[in-house]
């Protein structure tokens, strides 16, 4: 029997794709809905914040919350700009370098196949299975070595091999 020299195309449903879409949205919305709890939390007054059963929606919303951050922290000895800035500076540096390097190894481990390589691939798939509290102490200890303790390096570059 001779074989076809083209595949016939498999085509999907649409309804099986819809129903999946439909479930996602379903889930996505499920799993947002702390969040949107926490930001609407942000808005209510203090009597409101604390009632049992608590309300999802605000009756009353208020910035008053922010005001009194900005007041409380203006007295602190680091302002919150410094806090937003440290942020910034983290996640901006941390998630850059994070992509540039994964992409360069990702790359370097599924194009070329050189001695070691399954390897390797089997040390970073082994990896993954620990959770980051038991690397903690070694991460804390090299940090330590280094002499990077209360720094930016501290926090970005073992971002950076995550």
């Amino acid at each position: 029997m001779k074989l076809p020299l083209y595949r016939k195309r498999v085509t999907r449903s649409s309804g099986g794709d819809f129903a999946a879409l439909v479930m996602l949205v379903i889930l996505g919305a499920f799993m947002a809905l702390p969040m949107v709890y926490v930001i609407g939390s942000a808005f209510k007054p203090l009597n409101e914040l604390f009632l049992f059963p608590p309300r999802f929606f605000v009756h009353n919303p208020t910035l008053d919350n922010f005001k009194d951050l900005a007041v409380l922290m203006a007295d602190s000895w680091v302002p919150i700009s410094r806090y937003f800035l440290n942020t910034l500076i983290i996640t901006a540096f941390g998630t850059a370098g994070h992509v540039l390097l994964a992409s360069l190894c990702a790359f370097a481990i599924s194009k070329h196949r050189f001695p070691g390589s399954r390897v390797i691939f089997s040390l970073i798939v082994l990896s993954l299975m620990f959770a980051p509290e038991v690397t903690a102490i070694p991460n804390y200890l090299t940090i330590s070595f280094l002499g990077w303790i209360d720094s930016y390096s501290a926090v970005i570059v073992p971002a950076w091999a995550s």
